[in-house]
C-alpha cells in the first residue's frame, strides 16, 4: 500500500499495517528510550506510512491514544490537509532524500504553532523501509523574526537621525537585521557588508569574540558599553536589550561612534557631559557659562574663553576664565564700532572666525574659515548661543599669537555654545516647574524622585568614564520626640531649620535632598570617599552646633563610595543606607563610611 492510498482518516484512527516495521524489537525499545530524552516530536514511520514509533511529546502534539498509535497512517495523524501538504516531503524521503522544512500547525488544544520538520530516510541494504520524523517547535523564534522585522524600519530611522554613528539591530541568532549610518563607511563597511551576516560571518574574527559575550549580555536585558579599534579607527560601543510590547527581549541594539578624533574631543565629550549633569541638577545659567568658560579655555588652550548675553547693543560678559578686565577690546564694544567678534555675531548664524590685529582692533573683512592670522595678530572664533530660535548671546575664545582656527574648533565651538543654550533653556524650565516637579514642598530641597534622577545619571556617568561617585544617606536623631512632644507644627518648623543649615554648608556641586520624613541624601557626581565622609561630616556638625528651637539636634549618617560599572544607583543606596544603620548601633551622632568601593 502506497502512503497516497490512504487519505481521509479520522485522526489517529488505526490503521491494519501487517508487520509495520524493518526495525527489530530490541531496536524499537532502545529507539523508544531514546526519543523520550530529545527535546523535539519524534517519531518513525515505515514504507507505507504506518507508525512504528512515536515519542510521547509527538503524541501528545497530536492528541492521540498512545495505546493505539501504533500502525496508524501518518495520514490520519496528520489530517487530510496537512497530509496533502507534506506528502511531497514524504514521497522523497521514501525514495532517500532527506527533506527539511518549516510549518505552522495546529495542536491539540488549537493553538497555532510553528515548527521546522526534519524526515530523514530510514535505509537498509540500499533500500529506503521507512523514515524518521524529527519536528522541533520554533514558535518563539517566529514571534521573535517578527519582532525584528516590525522594528526594522524603525531603528533604520534612528540611525539616519544619528549622523555622527551608526546603529546595528541583531535577532538571537546574533545575525545582522539592520547595519546602517553614514559613520559605518568610515570603518570601510557598508550595509550589505553585515546585514544578513552573523558576528562570526563578516570576517572580523578579533571584534567577534570581543562582541559576542556583550552581544549575549544584551539578550539577557543587561545594556554594555565599550570601546574598541575597529579597522584602525576608534568606536565607543554601546549596546542594549530590544524589547517588544509584553517586555521581552527579542533582539539587541548596538550604537557605534567614531571617537577617533583625537584626544581634543575625548576631552570636550567628557566636559560636555559634566555640564549636561550640572544642568539636569538644575545648576543655574552662571554656573553652566563658568564651567563652559573653562572647559573651551583649557581644552583649545585659548588666551581667554568667554560666554556673553546681548542686552541691545551691550555685551554682558557672563563667565570668562581667565578672568577678563572690566572692559575687553575682545569682547566689548571699543570706542565707536563694536571690537567684538561677538557683537559680529548678534544676527546669529553660523560660527566662525574673525581675526584681532595686535592692537585688538577688527581687521578688514572676515577670514576664510581654517585660514591663520596675519604674523603678530589673534584669531576670535564664536559660536552663537540660540535659546528657542532667538539669539540669546554667544561663545568665543581668543587664540594667542599667530595660532591657527580650524574647523574642528568652530564645530566643538558650537557644541558647546549649544550646552550653554541648554543650561539656560533648563533654567527657564527650572523656574516654572520646579517647586512643583522636583522639590520639597516643606524644606525647599530636592525630593526623592529629583535625587534618584540625578543619582542614575551621576551613575551612568561614573560607569562610561570610571569616576567615582558617592552617596550620604544622614537621619535625625530621635526625631520622633520632636513630633511626639511638641507637635506636628514644631517638628515640621525643626526639618526646615535643618535643611537651612545642610543647604549652607553644602558644596556648588553637591545635590542635597530630602528622601524620608527625616531623612536626607547628598550627591557627590564625582565624589571620591574621602570627600564624602568630610562633606557628611558638615552636615552632621552644622546640625548638632547649636541648638534649633531650643533642642540639640544630632545626626546619624552613612557614606558609599563606587566607580565604574559598580556604581548603580541601588547598589550605592543600599551601601549607605547599611552604613547609616551602623552609626545608629555605634550610638548616633556619627558618620560611618562603607567599605565597598
Amino acid at each position: 500500500m502506497l502512503v497516497s492510498e490512504v487519505v481521509g482518516k479520522a485522526p489517529c484512527e488505526t490503521v491494519p499495517s501487517g508487520d509495520p516495521s524493518a526495525l527489530g524489537g530490541e531496536r524499537i525499545r532502545l529507539l523508544w528510550k531514546l526519543f523520550n530524552r530529545l527535546p523535539a516530536m519524534v517519531a518513525y514511520w515505515d514504507g507505507n506510512g504506518h507508525n512504528v514509533l512515536a515519542n510521547n511529546a509527538y503524541i501528545e502534539w497530536f492528541g492521540c491514544d498512545p495505546a493505539a498509535m501504533a500502525g496508524v497512517h501518518i495520514s490520519a495523524v496528520l489530517g487530510e490537509e496537512l497530509y496533502a501538504q507534506n506528502l511531497p516531503y514524504i514521497t522523497a524521503a521514501l525514495e532517500g532524500e532527506e527533506q527539511h522544512f518549516e510549518r505552522k500547525l495546529i495542536d491539540a488544544s488549537g493553538r497555532e504553532r510553528h515548527t521546522q520538520a526534519s524526515y530523514i530516510p530510514d535505509v537498509v541494504g540500499g533500500r529506503t523501509v521507512g523514515f524518521f520524523v524529527l519536528v522541533t517547535e520554533v514558535t518563539d523564534r517566529v514571534a521573535a523574526e517578527r519582532a525584528v522585522a516590525r522594528s526594522v524600519e524603525e531603528h533604520r530611522a534612528l540611525a539616519r537621525n544619528l549622523p555622527h554613528a551608526f546603529v546595528l539591530l541583531f535577532d538571537t541568532d546574533l545575525r545582522y537585521r539592520v547595519a546602517e549610518g553614514p559613520v559605518l563607511a568610515e570603518f570601510a563597511l557598508s550595509s550589505a557588508d553585515l546585514e544578513g551576516w552573523t558576528i562570526d560571518e563578516v570576517g572580523i574574527p578579533e571584534l567577534a569574540a570581543e562582541m559576542r559575550p556583550r552581544y549575549l549580555a544584551a539578550l539577557r536585558g543587561e545594556t554594555v558599553s565599550w570601546d574598541s579599534s575597529l579597522r584602525g579607527r576608534i568606536v565607543s560601543f554601546t549596546v542594549g536589550p530590544v524589547r517588544d510590547s509584553a517586555g521581552e527581549v527579542f533582539a539587541g541594539l548596538v550604537i557605534g561612534s567614531d571617537v577617533t578624533a583625537g584626544r581634543q574631543q575625548e576631552a570636550a565629550d567628557v566636559a560636555l557631559r559634566q555640564i549636561a549633569v550640572a544642568t539636569a541638577a538644575g545648576a543655574a545659567v552662571g554656573l553652566v557659562a563658568e564651567r563652559v568658560a573653562r572647559s573651551v579655555q583649557e581644552l583649545f588652550e585659548a588666551e581667554v574663553a568667554a560666554v556673553a548675553r546681548f542686552d541691545g547693543e551691550t555685551v554682558e560678559v557672563v563667565a570668562s576664565y581667565p578672568p577678563l578686565p572690566e572692559r575687553s577690546a575682545w569682547l566689548q564694544d571699543t570706542g565707536a564700532e563694536p571690537g567684538s567678534v561677538l557683537l559680529a555675531l548678534r544676527s546669529g548664524g553660523a560660527p566662525r572666525y574673525l581675526p584681532i590685529d595686535a592692537a585688538g582692533e577688527r581687521e578688514e573683512g572676515e577670514r576664510e574659515e581654517g585660514q591663520a592670522p596675519e604674523a603678530g595678530g589673534r584669531a576670535v572664533a564664536a559660536a552663537p548661543i540660540l535659546v528657542n530660535g532667538e539669539q540669546w548671546g554667544a561663545l568665543g575664545l581668543a587664540l594667542g599669537h599667530g595660532r591657527e582656527t580650524t574647523p574642528d574648533i568652530l564645530e566643538c565651538l558650537a557644541e558647546f555654545a549649544g550646552a550653554v543654550a541648554m543650561g539656560v533653556a533648563s533654567a527657564a524650565a527650572w523656574d516654572a516647574l520646579a517647586e512643583r516637579a522636583t522639590t520639597d514642598p516643606l524644606t525647599h530641597l530636592a525630593n526623592r524622585r529629583t535625587f534618584e534622577e540625578e543619582l542614575a545619571r551621576a551613575s551612568t556617568v561614573a560607569s562610561r568614564l570610571g569616576n567615582p561617585v558617592s552617596v550620604v544617606l544622614l537621619d535625625l536623631d530621635h526625631f520622633k520626640a520632636v513630633n511626639d512632644t511638641y507637635g506636628h507644627p514644631a517638628g515640621d518648623a525643626v526639618l526646615l531649620a535643618a535643611a537651612a543649615r545642610m543647604r549652607a554648608v553644602s558644596r556648588e556641586y553637591e545635590l542635597l535632598a530630602r528622601v524620608g520624613g527625616e531623612e536626607f541624601a547628598l550627591l557627590l557626581p564625582n565624589g571620591d570617599r574621602g570627600e564624602a565622609v568630610a562633606a557628611a561630616e558638615r552636615l552632621r556638625d552644622a546640625l548638632s552646633r547649636e541648638p534649633i528651637r531650643g533642642m540639640r539636634l544630632t545626626a546619624s549618617a552613612g557614606t558609599a563610595t563606587m566607580s565604574g560599572s559598580a556604581a548603580t544607583p541601588s547598589a550605592l543606596v543600599a551601601a549607605a543606607d547599611a552604613a547609616l544603620y551602623a552609626s545608629k548601633r555605634a550610638g548616633r551622632d556619627t558618620v560611618t563610611p562603607s567599605p565597598l568601593r
